[in-house]
């Protein structure tokens, strides 16, 4: 009986349209192509997409740190042409304006030399005075990339905000 179920098996093998028959004798090549066919293509495209994701999320998070001042960075500071003084506007009595600014709110640090302490937010907006680095100066909103700030004599204007520029401290 044993060698008779052996048989049917073995003449089962040879049946045609059996889908296996191939596979289990001298077709095994063949299906390795098949799958490799099948298989290559989305490996590489998982690997395409892996690499663009991670090319994207890098560049967003350089984006993010550097925050909204990029579009200023080509305009401000900007300093008069041959002027020798970064405050260049005749504003050798602004540099010290850490007198009457309370440091108990949220301030506004100047970084660079010569930023522009503007009248709007924008970098058409008529400059008041050039601001000397280290200036600290009192925060009052930020709108589109721009801190609206208070300086020590209580002029109100705008100042590019973040990046090399200026930075937001809050006690």
């Amino acid at each position: 009986m044993m060698v008779a179920r052996q048989r049917d098996h073995d003449e089962s093998a040879d049946v045609p349209g059996d889908p296996f028959a191939d596979v289990l004798h001298d077709e095994e090549p063949a299906l390795l192509v098949r799958i490799a066919r099948i298989v290559v293509p989305w490996v590489v495209l998982i690997a395409v997409v892996t690499a663009v994701l991670s090319f994207w999320s890098e560049f967003r998070l350089q984006a993010d740190r550097a925050g909204s001042a990029e579009s200023t960075s080509t305009t401000e500071p900007s300093s008069a042409p041959g002027t020798s003084s970064p405050a260049g506007n005749g504003s050798e009595g602004a540099t010290e304006t850490t007198g009457s600014v309370s440091t108990d709110e949220p301030y506004v640090r100047v970084k660079a030399d010569g930023l522009n302490f503007r009248k709007s937010a924008s970098t058409d907006g008529e400059v008041i005075r050039k601001l000397p680095g280290g200036t600290i100066l009192a925060y009052v909103e930020s709108a589109n990339g721009w801190y609206h700030v208070r300086d020590a004599e209580g002029a109100e204007g705008w100042v590019a905000a973040g990046g090399s520029f200026t930075e937001l401290v809050t006690p």
